[in-house]
């Protein structure tokens, strides 16, 4: 059902594919709340989408 949604977002979005790489869950450590992340969930997910965004080729690598 997720993997179904996230493609959904895919062809909605067109962002050649690189949502599909994003976690569909991450642990309840990483939320404040039922659906807002703290700090480090944030940091956490900021991250993977930026390793998406760059590998899909979407955003520059950051600099050295």
């Amino acid at each position: 059902h997720v993997r179904g949604l996230l493609e959904n977002w895919t062809e909605w979005l067109n962002p050649a594919g690189i949502l599909l790489g994003l976690p569909a869950i991450l642990p309840d450590s990483l939320f404040a709340t039922e659906t807002h992340l703290n700090l480090r969930g944030v940091e956490t997910f900021t991250r993977r989408l930026a390793e998406e965004l760059i590998s899909g080729g979407l955003a520059p690598p950051p600099s050295p």
